[in-house]
C-alpha cells in the first residue's frame, strides 16, 4: 500500500487475534482474528472514515490506536515515531496525543466527579495550576456548545447528547494530535446526532484536528470523511477517496452496503441480497473472508487471500478477484430485496 510523506498517523499491518481456547498450560490453542493486515495512513487536518458492518474490527482498531490494547502483529507510527511498544518513557505523551470519543455518553463518564473535574482530568501534564485549568475547562464547555454553568454539575443531570459533548471537551483537554470518534453518534436521538456531527466538524476547522471516525452508517461516513476504509471480518476490503467510493464503489461488499443504505446525492440502486452465512472468524481460512456471501464468487475466492491493490486508479484500492463497478453490475447479481 503506498503512502504519503510525513502521516500524522500511519498503521502497517496491524493484526489483533484473541485467545478463545487454551490447553492445560494456558498456552492459546484456537484463536479469534479480530484485524489481520489493517494499513492505512491519516495526513494532518484530514478525517479517515472506518466503515462496516458489526464484528468487522472497527473498535478494536480504535482500541489498539488509543494503547488500550496493545497489537499482535504490525506498528503504529505516531508523528513517524513507532508507538507500537507503547514505551513506558512516553506512554503518557502517546496517550495525550491520541484522545478518544467514546460511543456511549452514559457510561464512558465518571459519575462520582462534577464535569469540571472530568475535564480537567486530562490537564494533569499541562502545569497549569487549580483555578487556571478550571478556567479551561469553562472555556472548553462553551466551545462544545453548552453554558460554563454546567461545570458543576454530575453527568446524570445532563441529557445524552450533553454528555457527548461533554466527552468531546474532555478529548479536547489535552490539545491531541489525533482525535478518534468511536461511533459518536449512535447511542444518540436522530434529532441530536446532526448537531454533534457539524459541531465536530467545526472543532476540526479551529483546532486543525486529524480525525479517525468510525461509524457503521455511510451517509454519515460522506459527511464527515475525506477519504474512507472499508472493513469486513477484520481487514480491509476497500480504500478510497469519498466521494470516488460513493460515485463508484468496486467491492461487492461495499456495493452491498450502499444498497442498503439512503446516501443524499446518491442515485439509489437496486437492492443486492446477501445469502450466505459469515465465515467462522475462529482460525478463519486462507482465503476471501466475504467469498461464502458474495455474489460473484469465483473458483479463485475460495482458494487464494485477496491482497488490497489498486482498481480503477492508483487511489482506490480493493481486496477482490472480480470486482466490477457497480452501474455495470448484472441483473442477476443486483436483485431487490
Amino acid at each position: 500500500m503506498a503512502f504519503v510523506s510525513d502521516p500524522v498517523l500511519r498503521g502497517e499491518h496491524i493484526g489483533k487475534v484473541f485467545p478463545v481456547s487454551r490447553d492445560l498450560l494456558g498456552r492459546g490453542t484456537h484463536w479469534l482474528s479480530a484485524l489481520e493486515d489493517v494499513s492505512f495512513t491519516l495526513e494532518r487536518g484530514h478525517s479517515l472514515g472506518v466503515v462496516g458492518e458489526s464484528g468487522s474490527g472497527k473498535s478494536t482498531l480504535a482500541r489498539i490506536l488509543v494503547g488500550l490494547l496493545p497489537p499482535t502483529s504490525g506498528r503504529i507510527l505516531l508523528n513517524g515515531r513507532d508507538v507500537s511498544e507503547r514505551q513506558r518513557s512516553w506512554t503518557s505523551e502517546v496517550r495525550r496525543r491520541v484522545q478518544i470519543i467514546f460511543q456511549d455518553p452514559y457510561s464512558s463518564l465518571d459519575p462520582r466527579m462534577r464535569l469540571r473535574e472530568i475535564i480537567t482530568e486530562g490537564m494533569w501534564y499541562s502545569g497549569l495550576g487549580t483555578r487556571q485549568k478550571e478556567q479551561r475547562a469553562y472555556e472548553l464547555l462553551e466551545q462544545v456548545g453548552l453554558s460554563s454553568s454546567v461545570g458543576s454539575n454530575y453527568p446524570h443531570q445532563l441529557s445524552g447528547g450533553q454528555r457527548q459533548r461533554v466527552g468531546i471537551a474532555r478529548a479536547l483537554a489535552a490539545n491531541p494530535d489525533v482525535l478518534i470518534a468511536d461511533e459518536p453518534v449512535s447511542a444518540l436521538d436522530v434529532s441530536v446526532q446532526g448537531q454533534i456531527l457539524n459541531l465536530l466538524r467545526r472543532l476540526q476547522r479551529e483546532h486543525n484536528l486529524t480525525l479517525l471516525f468510525i461509524t457503521h452508517d455511510l451517509a454519515v461516513a460522506r459527511h464527515m470523511a475525506d477519504s474512507i476504509v472499508v472493513m469486513h471480518m477484520g481487514k480491509i476490503v476497500e480504500s478510497a477517496p469519498t466521494e470516488k467510493l460513493f460515485l463508484k464503489p468496486l467491492h461487492p461488499y461495499t456495493q452491498a452496503l450502499l444498497s442498503a443504505s439512503l446516501v443524499f446525492g446518491r442515485p439509489r440502486t437496486a437492492r443486492i441480497v446477501l445469502e450466505g452465512d459469515l465465515a467462522n472468524p475462529v482460525d478463519p481460512p486462507r482465503a476471501c473472508r466475504f467469498a461464502s456471501r458474495c455474489f460473484r464468487r469465483i473458483d479463485r475466492c475460495i482458494k487464494e487471500d485477496p491482497r488490497l491493490e489498486p482498481g480503477a486508479s492508483s487511489d482506490h484500492l480493493l481486496a477482490c478477484f472480480n470486482w466490477v463497478e457497480m452501474e455495470k453490475e448484472s441483473n442477476a447479481a443486483s436483485r431487490a430485496g
